[in-house]
């Protein structure tokens, strides 16, 4: 347009231009295979960097002892600051991704939302609570090979005393979950329901979360029996970050089913 002419139009014509406005957020988010990848890679590249730094310091303490197998299964400090940093990257690194494409944090969900969250997160957590004991037990049934009893390997082993106990419940109940909801019902989420409708996005972002957390269980098998429980979890969190469009109803659900599985683990040491 030349100069002339563009001094002469209202700011609001020029403004309506669309060659001149920013695409649309939709547009923004790249291609679903590549959002998979790159929540796949945040989430490595998180778990890598926070283990090399706890590596770090054990060299730097030099203890034969120490290693960092055995801060993060004995050593509560050692696992509480792992996890921050951890999920501290999630957050930088998924904040960076936004940026590079013009997108911000409330295109994830993280914005103020409209309804009493906290309502909404109990109400999930007991449709939670059905849908899994109902398909699930159906699902187990008819998969009798799999173990129903395995225990989820979560760390902290032998803590005791108040102050090992707040970190980890400030671990399990407020950190995990809001990194965990930030990366997949927020980035992942987001830019898959920007190109893929909510059943498609529901579906795929609730088997890469279910699969996730995959993970050889206390009785040496693989934890099938956890991938399909939090499959169903991550259906209602998905649920919920669809109808509330943010991720803090989801955030208070995890956090709240996290607290009732570390008052179950933690029993003996709480009571």
């Amino acid at each position: 347009m030349p100069a002339p002419l563009r001094e002469t139009l209202p700011k609001a014509a020029l403004a309506a231009r669309p060659d001149e406005q920013k695409p649309p957020k939709e547009s923004r988010f790249p291609h679903p295979l590549i959002i998979v990848a790159l929540t796949a890679g945040v989430f490595i590249a998180a778990q890598l960097v926070a283990y090399f730094f706890l590596a770090l310091i054990t060299s730097v303490v030099g203890s034969a002892e120490s290693s960092t197998e055995n801060l993060l299964v004995d050593n509560t400090l050692a696992q509480f600051v792992y996890l921050v940093i951890a999920n501290g990257l999630v957050f930088g690194m998924v904040w960076r991704l936004l940026k590079g494409r013009g997108l911000r944090l409330k295109d994830i969900g993280m914005k103020r939302p409209k309804k009493n969250v906290a309502m909404v997160a109990v109400l999930g957590l007991i449709c939670f609570y059905l849908l899994a004991g109902v398909l699930g037990g159906i699902i187990l049934k008819l998969l009798p090979e799999i173990p129903t009893n395995q225990e989820q390997n979560i760390g902290f082993e032998g803590v005791t005393g108040l102050a090992s106990l707040s970190l980890v419940f400030a671990s399990l109940v407020i950190i995990v979950p809001l990194g965990e909801e930030i990366l997949t019902r927020g980035y992942l989420f987001s830019g898959l329901r920007a190109r893929l409708n909510f059943f498609w996005t529901l579906l795929i972002t609730s088997a890469l979360f279910g699969i996730a957390h995959l993970q050889t269980a206390s009785d040496g098998n693989l934890s099938w029996a956890l991938v399909i429980n939090i499959f169903f979890l991550a259906v209602v969190l998905g649920y919920l970050r669809e109808k509330t469009g943010t991720i803090w109803a989801g955030v208070i659900l995890h956090g709240l089913n996290n607290c009732v599985a570390f008052l179950i683990r933690f029993s003996d040491s709480i009571f």
